[in-house]
């Protein structure tokens, strides 16, 4: 995914924001899909950890998520859900 510039968080537009962002939406998508159950979020001072209990990304896919261009780790379009734009 492409961020623009990373920063140092002091930017509201620096890529670290839009990186969490990002992975807090797709927790949110699979807890509205109901395969997460719970969403922990920790914040302390430069640092913020979040776990979703969700499924996670397909071990077939690892491969194709980490490495290929526009590839993400939802394959069902059938189920899939858009959270927070």
């Amino acid at each position: 995914m492409y961020i623009g510039k990373l920063g140092d968080g002091s930017s509201p537009d620096d890529g670290i924001y839009i990186l969490v962002k990002e992975v807090l939406d797709n927790c949110i998508d699979e807890y509205t899909m109901g395969f997460g159950k719970t969403i922990e979020i920790t914040i302390n001072e430069r640092q913020v950890k979040i776990r979703d209990h969700g499924r996670g990304i397909p071990l077939g896919k690892v491969v194709d998520v980490s490495s290929k261009m526009n590839t993400g780790a939802k394959y069902d379009d059938k189920v899939f859900k858009k959270s927070v734009d």
